[in-house]
């Protein structure tokens, strides 16, 4: 019973260490880039878009949450192919299906059925910006209760 238990234990530490390890893999790239505010973050890239400020921020927090990389930390440019994707053979045990979940739920809400390429921050950003419009459209045509 003993040995049951110290295998159990050095297992679960064994697999924490991994977990902890392919966090830090995968925040290393980002480590040197320079904090920026969400304030910062949307004067910089989106003054002059017709996107708010509040579903910029929104959906920066997403894709933090999801890819456990600050938001901060994250620009428009970042690919969910690349700068922010999974460590290698870490891809089932990942957060960007949430990201995925976020966009078909925004879809869903806003009656968009074809599902469209997202391929960075900027694009799930804007797209996510149109879905708010066409929601609203949506709403305001009497078809929405």
């Amino acid at each position: 019973m003993v040995i049951f238990g110290v295998v159990i234990l050095g297992s679960l530490a064994g697999l924490w260490l991994a977990t902890r390890n392919v966090k830090r893999k995968r925040r290393l790239p980002f480590q040197d880039r320079p904090d920026m505010s969400e304030e910062e973050f949307f004067v910089t890239y989106y003054r002059d878009a017709s996107i708010t400020k509040e579903t910029i921020c929104h959906v920066l927090k997403v894709v933090a949450n999801a890819t456990e990389i600050p938001a901060t930390k994250i620009r428009p440019s970042d690919r969910f192919d690349r700068e922010l994707a999974p460590v290698r053979g870490w891809e089932f045990d990942d957060g960007l299906a949430e990201i995925s979940w976020f966009a078909k739920s925004k879809m869903k809400k806003a009656g968009v059925r074809e599902p469209t390429q997202l391929h960075t921050v900027d694009d799930l950003i804007r797209y996510v910006a149109l879905l708010e419009i066409q929601k609203g459209k949506k709403r305001g045509s009497g078809l929405h209760p």
